[in-house]
């Protein structure tokens, strides 16, 4: 049985080698400083034996209608595992007395297993566009789910 906790500062040295030499992922530091200024948004997965399955970072953005919950950076190691944190990071949106509207995620468009996993969440596909990863041209997904905590009923 796993769970989900906020990240620590232990917990950052275990999550770098889930980071190293993946394009996918920002910079470290910009990373650092999500997770640093929005901790309610900053998990880890842990295994019954304090080994970390998986994290998300997601930093709050937008004023009015057009505030959500973005995911930065999301690694895991099955799909049981994005489905708890991404979960989790949705009720906390929820919880959120500035009040969330939406939360979005990006993946990569070829990765049929994700996107699938994504739609059965209960995510529509807002919209697709490409991106430059480690020196290729990728074609990306992004996701969006709209919460009720907002007041925006669609």
């Amino acid at each position: 049985m796993s769970t989900i906790r906020e990240l620590r500062c232990s917990d950052l040295l275990e999550i770098t080698h889930m980071t190293m030499g993946q394009g996918n992922m920002g910079p470290l530091r910009e990373l650092m400083l999500i997770m640093a200024k929005f901790p309610e948004y900053s998990l880890v997965c842990v295994s019954p034996g304090n080994r970390i399955k998986g994290f998300i970072a997601g930093y709050n953005t937008g004023k009015g209608v057009d505030r959500d919950c973005e995911i930065n950076d999301l690694r895991f190691r099955d799909t049981d595992i994005i489905w708890m944190l991404l979960k989790a990071v949705e009720e906390r949106a929820e919880k959120n007395p500035r009040k969330v509207f939406f939360v979005e995620v990006d993946v990569l468009s070829e990765n049929q297993k994700l996107v699938e996993l994504h739609k059965q969440m209960g995510y529509t596909c807002h919209k697709e566009y490409f991106d430059i990863i480690e020196g290729e041209m990728v074609n990306k997904t992004v996701f969006r789910k709209y919460l009720s905590g907002g007041d925006l009923h669609i």
